[in-house]
Parts: structure tokens; sequence; C-alpha cells
């Protein structure tokens, strides 16, 4: 498959979500309100970066660049993503279907973090040349154990190099 295919598929499944409501950041919230590094923090960073990558998929004007995308590792995600929202939000389809499109369309297409880089160091010393690189503190962790989904994302360890969306 490749990222034209890939970006035309989620365009047709993200018609099928039922509720945005549901998915939609709040007008009245920022996670500006919470203290950095905060799970309220980090949920309030999450909710708005996947609705701008959900909106980036929906908008007719967003461009794709073609490449070729592993079949196989698209079907390793998307599996991950199933066993991830079966645990975490068991009985969710209509997140479960969100978040993956999110998640294939940041890892494949737009080759962006699965996070936003806000909620990994919030207060970080790094500097912006670090942040452009991609630098992630959560690849540092037992991929398999605690968030196999990390493996899929372009950010990177120092132990690691930069990934490619795939495998780190």
């Amino acid at each position: 498959m490749n990222s034209l295919e890939l970006i035309a598929s989620l365009k047709r499944q993200a018609l099928s979500i039922s509720n945005l409501d549901e998915i939609r950041p709040a007008a009245d919230s920022s996670h500006i309100q919470y203290a950095p590094g905060s799970i309220e923090y980090a949920s309030s960073s999450m909710r708005r970066y996947n609705y701008a990558a959900f909106l980036e998929i929906t908008d007719p004007k967003t461009t794709v660049f073609a490449r070729e995308i592993d079949n196989d590792a698209i079907a390793a995600l998307e599996s991950t993503l199933d066993a991830y929202m079966d645990a975490y939000a068991p009985n969710q389809p209509n997140l479960k279907k969100y978040i993956k499109l999110v998640s294939l369309y940041l890892a494949f297409v737009a080759k962006r973090p699965l996070h936003p880089p806000s909620i990994v160091e919030p207060e970080s010393n790094r500097g912006a040349g670090t942040i452009n690189s991609r630098y992630c503190v959560v690849g540092e962790a037992d991929l398999d154990e605690r968030f196999p989904i990390c493996r899929y994302c372009v950010a990177y360890s120092n132990h690691s190099g930069p990934g490619e969306g795939s495998m780190k």
C-alpha cells in the first residue's frame, strides 16, 4: 500500500465515526490549566493533538506525499492498537476506531510522533534542536511491556536513533 491509498482509506473510515463529541476537545478546556506532567495535562494535550490530526485526515486540502508503506507494519500497528484499546478503553468502538485512524495517519502518512512533544517532557531543558529531532524518553522504556505502540512512532530515544514509523 502507499500513503495515498492509506489516506483515502482513512478518510472513508473517518466518515463513519458517529459521535464527534466523544473525541472533540471541550471548547472551554486547555492543557495550560493543568500542571505540566500531570495526567490531566497529558490527557488534554493528547486530546487536542489527536483531534488536530483527525481534522487533517478529513480536510480535503491536506497534502500527502506518495510513499510505499509496508502492509505488515500497518497490520501490526492495527493489531497492537486493538489490544491496547481493548485493555484501556473496552466497549468504546467509536473511540477505538478514532485512535486507530489518528495513529495510522501520524505513523505512516504524516510521519509525526504519536504524542505531542509537550507531554513527554513539558519542562525540559532540551533545546529546540532536540524537539526538532523528535526525542522521546518514553521510547527508552521496555517497548514490549509498557508502551508497545511506541515502536511505531517516529520519535526516538537516546538508545535507538531515529525511528521510521515501523520499528525503532
